[in-house]
């Protein structure tokens, strides 16, 4: 047991070094930590948003359906969701599920709130399809209570939701509360981190009572209208390859809405990144942190090994000492690997601290967000910190080894020879310091490019007004408003609104102006030429829009004119400039035809300017206006305004609540939504921002222990320079010119590098909403006179210390 015996002398005399040499210690110490903490609380994040399961019971049972539509040979993105008459049918004639469970999401209004939060109607068996049979308090959903035709206005309230928005109330069962002014009595509790609570804060309410909670039309009576998402259990000894190719034949013996809609069904997991709508959009933002995740852990190997590099050798006199006192080589090495060791522990242990810290800390971010199974993948930390680790271990043993070939007499004087200092060469630490000065240029130029493009959507213009054109989405019933009664509504409710003084024009429109391209079941329909056959035309995006629609917005013509006041034929539209450049690139399109899906003659009177809503440099697709005389139940109100906006919304609220005193109005400007969604991006922005800051800072750190330990190690060189009559100015030069030869260098690799990495960032996110521009000089400049300036900052220390050296107190040194 000699060797224990050894290593525990090992490790005393380790934790006496450290505490002696503090600073360097604990640097190294938060160096390690940060790089192993930061990654894995990033990947315990991504894993239990996007890799795992939504369930944490029995997770290797549990499905997840989507729904895949064609038209012709051609994709329809139709969301992945069922309609009500499929998931009967998969429900009954599946032979591999267990149960299966429908939701839907909604927006509803708590009492008078003026924020709107997230409500899942759900069939009665979707607490029991993510494993919930007994709630903390109350009961769930009844069978009964989910039957065709009930009224059963019950909700069952997430523990989180009870504390947060009813202040953990005791006798909150049995209570009524209000969910978009219509009455519901809460019967039960679900615990906390129930993993049902896949959207919003945690708000279950029958999916038989849709209509009455939104006052839309009963997607039961809609029967064929894809509107369910599906979650189920399979039997045992059943696969979920089985259950889909078993749901694609169910799904295709129900009639269809279209003819030409064919449809297949896709089986994952649950998990998120299984969802092919998330694959197809939000992948951009998993490829973002994971590259900012990855550099940053670089950058943090890279510091360390700087840090621990030139701890050991510092140390070459101590270890020329005890060599030529008869301690063996191999003693030497194990003594400093056991060093070594002792700090990569203390900082696996930071390191796990801080990865169970991010979780938390992301949750506090996002209170509403839903439920993930934010557990520490130890696997994901083992790999981490083996890389890390391995990376200090070597960057502590290098100079040891190098120490055991150095010269014995030139080691106990502790000092290599003034010219052999004076020198300029490249060392392994000015070459680290080189690479991670490059990592984290890189790092910081895509994260200032990327927050550059978040930060452009607050400023971005969509071609139309959006400051001072108030959006008023209205829910009429279809129980209490009929096609007639809604339009009567809508002329009332625009004749009493433009008669505010404030208010310029009221317009109307079946979809709302930021939706962008709609080649969904939202408004997308196929138009063709006169020569053309079906299924050679274009897809283009559909607005049935009143007759002020573009004067409301201030949406200029570019040929032809508006619709007049007095329009009956329905057969003339208005298109958009790229529609018109698609059909009629060489022609003017006034007066010209074109053809409906349906094969309805549509004549153009005038082509407008388009639009730019997506969020890119790209203009919106095809888009044809056709004139709506009469306003539909579900159409949008647009109302153009002067002056203050909250005027307005009392006012408009004001006036539909004496119109209908049941009426919801929740209205907001289009510029509010627009950086409503700019906000989702911002937060990604910030995440990137935080990460590079960090990385900045463990770039500064090395740089800060690099030119300290090169002043101490130059004491007697400079010293003799003072003799011989440098100033203090001088000095400090020298020093600013030796610690920023490796940082200039590093800058001048990252730029080009950065350059690199930023044009594949944009080629990778070409589908992101996003005006990405990886050549603006913009970020690569100030990047660049950043970490310069700040390395310059920290070496102002060390400099002055160089100045103040005394010639016969340096040249004692010998």
């Amino acid at each position: 047991m000699h060797w224990l015996d050894d290593l525990v002398r090992d490790l005393k005399y380790g934790f006496r070094m450290a505490r002696n040499a503090r600073l360097i210690s604990i640097a190294v110490v938060l160096t390690l930590a940060v790089g192993i903490g930061i990654n894995t609380g990033i990947f315990t994040l991504i894993n239990g948003m996007l890799l795992r399961p939504r369930t944490d019971s029995d997770p290797a049972t549990f499905a997840r359906l989507y729904a895949q539509y064609w038209s012709r040979g051609n994709p329809r993105e139709l969301g992945g969701q069922f309609s009500p008459a499929a998931y009967r049918a998969i429900q009954e004639r599946s032979q591999s599920l267990e149960e299966l469970a429908a939701w839907r999401t909604d927006a509803v209004l708590i009492g008078e709130d003026s924020t709107r939060s997230l409500a899942l109607e759900v069939s009665c068996n979707f607490f029991s399809v993510y494993g919930l049979t007994q709630p903390l308090s109350g009961r769930l959903f009844r069978k009964n209570e989910c039957a065709p035709g009930s009224e059963q206005r019950v909700v069952v309230l997430a523990e989180e939701a009870w504390h947060d928005r009813f202040a953990s109330d005791p006798h909150i069962l049995g209570k009524t509360i209000i969910l978009n002014r219509q009455p519901f009595t809460v019967v039960g509790i679900t615990p906390m981190d129930f993993s049902g609570r896949v959207r919003g804060p945690g708000i279950w309410v029958p999916y038989t009572m849709q209509h009455r909670l939104t006052g839309n039309d009963d997607i039961f009576v809609a029967d064929l209208a894809p509107s369910l998402w599906l979650e189920g259990r399979l039997l045992p000894g059943h696969s979920r390859g089985q259950l889909a190719a078993e749901a694609s034949v169910i799904v295709t013996e129900i009639p269809a809405r279209d003819p030409d809609l064919k449809q297949r069904v896709l089986v994952t997991n649950g998990a998120m990144i299984e969802d092919p709508i998330v694959r197809t959009y939000s992948f951009w933002i998993l490829l973002l942190i994971l590259s900012g995740a990855t550099l940053l852990l670089l950058v943090s190997c890279a510091s360390g090994a700087v840090l621990l590099l030139s701890r050991a050798l510092a140390r070459q006199q101590e270890i020329a000492v005890r060599i030529s006192l008869g301690a063996s080589r191999r003693r030497i090495v194990r003594q400093l690997f056991s060093e070594n060791l002792l700090l990569a522990l203390a900082a696996g242990a930071m390191g796990i601290y801080l990865a169970l810290q991010i979780p938390k800390v992301f949750r506090k971010l996002i209170p509403r967000m839903p439920h993930f199974p934010f557990t520490l993948d130890w696997h994901i930390f083992g790999y981490l910190a083996a890389i890390t680790l391995a990376a200090s271990m070597v960057a502590g043993l290098t100079p040891a080894l190098e120490c055991l070939k150095q010269d014995m007499w030139v080691g106990l004087k502790g000092h290599e020879p003034t010219l052999q200092v004076a020198k300029i060469r490249w060392n392994l630490r000015d070459l680290l310091v080189v690479v991670q000065v490059c990592f984290c240029v890189v790092l910081m130029v895509v994260s200032a490019m990327f927050s550059q493009a978040v930060l452009s959507l607050f400023a971005m213009e969509p071609g139309f007004e959006t400051r001072h054109v108030l959006a008023v989405p209205l829910q009429l019933s279809p129980e209490r408003y009929s096609s007639s009664d809604a339009e009567v509504f809508y002329r009332t409710l625009q004749e009493h609104i433009a008669a505010i003084g404030q208010v310029d024009h009221v317009a109307t429109t079946s979809l709302t102006p930021l939706a962008g391209d709609s080649e969904g079941p939202t408004g997308g329909a196929e138009f063709r030429l006169r020569a053309q056959l079906s299924a050679e035309g274009r897809m283009a995006t559909v607005r049935a829009v009143s007759q002020n629609y573009f004067s409301t917005l201030g949406i200029p013509f570019l040929r032809g004119e508006g619709f007049p006041n007095s329009q009956s034929d329905d057969s003339a539209v208005i298109v958009s400039q790229s529609f018109a450049a698609a059909f009629w690139p060489q022609e003017d399109p006034i007066g010209e035809a074109v053809l409906s899906s349906d094969g309805k003659r549509l004549r153009v009177l005038g082509v407008v300017r388009d639009n730019h809503t997506g969020y890119t440099n790209e203009a919106d697709g095809p888009t044809l206006y056709a004139l709506r005389i009469k306003p539909m139940r579900s159409d949008l109100l647009l109302v153009r305004f002067r002056g203050d906006v909250d005027p307005i919304v009392a006012a408009v609220k004001h006036i539909a609540r004496d119109l209908d005193p049941q009426m919801l109005v929740l209205s907001s400007t289009l510029r509010a939504q627009m950086d409503e969604n700019a906000e989702q991006g911002w937060l990604i922005g910030k995440m990137l921002l935080f990460v590079a800051t960090v990385a900045a800072s463990l770039a500064l750190l090395g740089i800060y222990g690099v030119v300290g330990y090169s002043v101490t190690r130059r004491t007697r060189e400079f010293g003799i320079r003072a003799a011989l009559g440098a100033t203090p100015q001088d000095l400090m030069r020298l020093v600013f010119a030796s610690g920023l030869r490796p940082v200039v260098a590093g800058t001048i690799a990252g730029t080009a590098c950065a350059f690199v990495f930023s044009l594949a960032t944009v080629k990778a996110l070409r589908n992101a909403p996003l005006p990405l521009s990886p050549g603006s000089p913009g970020p690569y400049a100030v990047v660049a006179a950043s970490l310069i300036v700040a390395a310059l900052i920290a070496m102002i220390g060390h400099a002055r210390r160089a100045a103040g050296i005394q010639p016969l107190v340096a040249l004692r040194e010998e």
